[in-house]
Protein backbone atom coordinates (compact mmCIF):
# COMPACT_ATOMS: atom_id res chain seq x y z
CA UNK A 1 0.00 0.00 0.00
CA UNK A 2 1.27 3.21 -1.32
CA UNK A 3 1.78 6.17 1.32
CA UNK A 4 -1.16 8.27 -0.24
CA UNK A 5 -3.47 5.10 0.30
CA UNK A 6 -2.40 4.91 3.95
CA UNK A 7 -3.34 8.05 4.49
CA UNK A 8 -6.84 7.99 2.79
CA UNK A 9 -7.58 4.73 5.00
CA UNK A 10 -7.19 6.59 7.85
CA UNK A 11 -9.19 9.23 7.27
CA UNK A 12 -7.02 11.93 5.64
CA UNK A 13 -7.83 13.46 2.35
CA UNK A 14 -5.66 12.27 -0.53
CA UNK A 15 -3.85 14.78 -2.17
CA UNK A 16 -5.00 15.84 -5.74
CA UNK A 17 -2.59 15.39 -8.53
CA UNK A 18 -3.26 17.58 -11.64
CA UNK A 19 -1.94 16.37 -15.24
CA UNK A 20 -1.87 17.88 -18.27
CA UNK A 21 -4.35 20.43 -18.61
CA UNK A 22 -5.56 21.06 -15.18
CA UNK A 23 -6.28 17.61 -14.44
CA UNK A 24 -8.63 16.13 -17.23
CA UNK A 25 -9.12 12.88 -18.13
CA UNK A 26 -9.09 12.42 -22.24
CA UNK A 27 -11.03 9.14 -22.59
CA UNK A 28 -10.95 8.65 -26.21
CA UNK A 29 -8.38 8.68 -29.12
CA UNK A 30 -10.53 10.73 -30.99
CA UNK A 31 -11.30 13.70 -28.75
CA UNK A 32 -7.41 13.25 -27.37
CA UNK A 33 -6.67 13.49 -31.33
CA UNK A 34 -8.80 16.78 -31.48
CA UNK A 35 -7.96 18.40 -28.29
CA UNK A 36 -4.17 17.93 -29.41
CA UNK A 37 -5.05 19.37 -32.89
CA UNK A 38 -6.66 22.24 -31.57
CA UNK A 39 -4.36 22.84 -28.12
CA UNK A 40 -7.50 23.23 -26.44
CA UNK A 41 -7.16 20.34 -23.77
CA UNK A 42 -10.07 21.05 -21.50
CA UNK A 43 -12.73 20.87 -24.10
CA UNK A 44 -11.13 16.85 -24.61
CA UNK A 45 -12.60 16.20 -21.02
CA UNK A 46 -16.21 16.51 -22.93
CA UNK A 47 -18.31 14.25 -24.59
CA UNK A 48 -20.16 15.57 -27.46
CA UNK A 49 -24.08 15.92 -26.92
CA UNK A 50 -24.31 13.07 -29.61
CA UNK A 51 -21.78 10.76 -28.00
CA UNK A 52 -23.68 10.92 -24.32
CA UNK A 53 -27.15 9.99 -26.21
CA UNK A 54 -25.31 7.08 -27.81
CA UNK A 55 -24.23 5.90 -24.17
CA UNK A 56 -27.60 6.05 -22.87
CA UNK A 57 -29.28 3.97 -25.48
CA UNK A 58 -26.62 1.77 -24.94
CA UNK A 59 -27.30 1.59 -21.38
CA UNK A 60 -31.31 1.44 -22.22
CA UNK A 61 -30.81 -1.61 -24.64
CA UNK A 62 -28.28 -3.63 -21.99
CA UNK A 63 -31.07 -3.03 -19.36
CA UNK A 64 -33.94 -4.52 -21.67
CA UNK A 65 -31.71 -7.09 -22.65
CA UNK A 66 -30.81 -7.82 -18.94
CA UNK A 67 -34.77 -8.11 -18.38
CA UNK A 68 -35.69 -10.05 -21.16
CA UNK A 69 -33.03 -12.80 -19.79
CA UNK A 70 -35.02 -13.39 -17.32
CA UNK A 71 -38.14 -13.82 -18.82
CA UNK A 72 -37.52 -17.85 -19.73
CA UNK A 73 -36.55 -18.96 -16.18
CA UNK A 74 -39.23 -16.86 -14.44
CA UNK A 75 -41.32 -18.96 -17.02
CA UNK A 76 -40.62 -22.08 -15.64
CA UNK A 77 -40.41 -20.83 -12.29
CA UNK A 78 -43.86 -19.90 -12.32
CA UNK A 79 -45.55 -23.20 -13.96
CA UNK A 80 -43.81 -25.43 -11.30
CA UNK A 81 -44.75 -23.20 -8.50
CA UNK A 82 -48.39 -23.73 -9.90
CA UNK A 83 -48.11 -27.43 -10.34
CA UNK A 84 -46.27 -27.26 -6.00
CA UNK A 85 -49.27 -25.38 -5.54
CA UNK A 86 -52.03 -27.22 -7.00
CA UNK A 87 -50.82 -30.73 -5.24
CA UNK A 88 -50.29 -28.59 -1.80
CA UNK A 89 -54.08 -27.34 -1.85
CA UNK A 90 -55.62 -30.15 -3.25
CA UNK A 91 -53.78 -32.63 -0.92
CA UNK A 92 -53.30 -36.34 -2.66
CA UNK A 93 -55.81 -35.80 -5.05
CA UNK A 94 -54.17 -32.80 -6.59
CA UNK A 95 -50.63 -34.26 -6.36
CA UNK A 96 -51.31 -35.97 -9.92
CA UNK A 97 -52.18 -32.48 -11.56
CA UNK A 98 -49.00 -30.94 -9.62
CA UNK A 99 -46.87 -33.20 -10.79
CA UNK A 100 -47.91 -33.41 -14.57
CA UNK A 101 -48.01 -29.26 -14.56
CA UNK A 102 -44.18 -29.25 -13.12
CA UNK A 103 -42.85 -31.82 -15.02
CA UNK A 104 -44.00 -30.59 -18.37
CA UNK A 105 -42.44 -27.73 -17.68
CA UNK A 106 -39.15 -28.98 -16.86
CA UNK A 107 -39.34 -30.88 -20.06
CA UNK A 108 -40.14 -27.52 -22.33
CA UNK A 109 -37.66 -25.88 -20.67
CA UNK A 110 -35.20 -28.79 -21.60
CA UNK A 111 -36.32 -28.52 -25.74
CA UNK A 112 -36.37 -24.56 -25.08
CA UNK A 113 -32.24 -25.05 -23.93
CA UNK A 114 -31.64 -27.38 -26.71
CA UNK A 115 -33.10 -25.30 -29.77
CA UNK A 116 -32.46 -21.88 -28.50
CA UNK A 117 -29.08 -20.22 -28.36
CA UNK A 118 -27.77 -18.97 -24.94
CA UNK A 119 -28.83 -15.50 -26.01
CA UNK A 120 -32.43 -15.63 -26.23
CA UNK A 121 -32.88 -18.23 -23.41
CA UNK A 122 -31.04 -16.14 -20.85
CA UNK A 123 -30.39 -17.35 -16.98
CA UNK A 124 -32.00 -21.06 -17.85
CA UNK A 125 -28.78 -21.71 -19.39
CA UNK A 126 -26.29 -21.81 -16.41
CA UNK A 127 -23.99 -24.48 -17.40
CA UNK A 128 -22.92 -26.11 -20.53
CA UNK A 129 -25.72 -27.41 -22.64
CA UNK A 130 -25.56 -30.70 -22.35
CA UNK A 131 -25.57 -30.86 -18.68
CA UNK A 132 -28.79 -28.18 -18.70
CA UNK A 133 -30.45 -30.31 -21.31
CA UNK A 134 -29.93 -33.69 -19.08
CA UNK A 135 -30.81 -32.10 -15.82
CA UNK A 136 -33.92 -30.41 -16.99
CA UNK A 137 -34.92 -33.88 -18.77
CA UNK A 138 -34.40 -36.21 -15.64
CA UNK A 139 -36.32 -33.94 -13.49
CA UNK A 140 -39.04 -33.05 -15.48
CA UNK A 141 -39.07 -36.49 -16.73
CA UNK A 142 -39.58 -37.72 -12.98
CA UNK A 143 -41.95 -35.42 -12.18
CA UNK A 144 -44.25 -36.49 -14.89
CA UNK A 145 -43.86 -40.19 -14.37
CA UNK A 146 -44.61 -39.48 -10.54
CA UNK A 147 -47.41 -37.00 -11.77
CA UNK A 148 -48.94 -39.84 -13.77
CA UNK A 149 -48.89 -42.67 -11.28
CA UNK A 150 -50.08 -40.41 -8.62
CA UNK A 151 -54.04 -40.83 -7.94
CA UNK A 152 -56.35 -37.74 -9.65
Amino acid sequence: MTPDTQQARAGHRRPQSHGRGGGTTIRSGALGAEAARTGNWGAAAQPSPAFTQTRASARRAREDARIVRVIPLLTVLVLVAAGVYIAWRQGSAGGGAGGVIGGTALLAAAVARLLLPARLIGLLATRKLVTDVITLTVFGTCLLIAGLLLPR
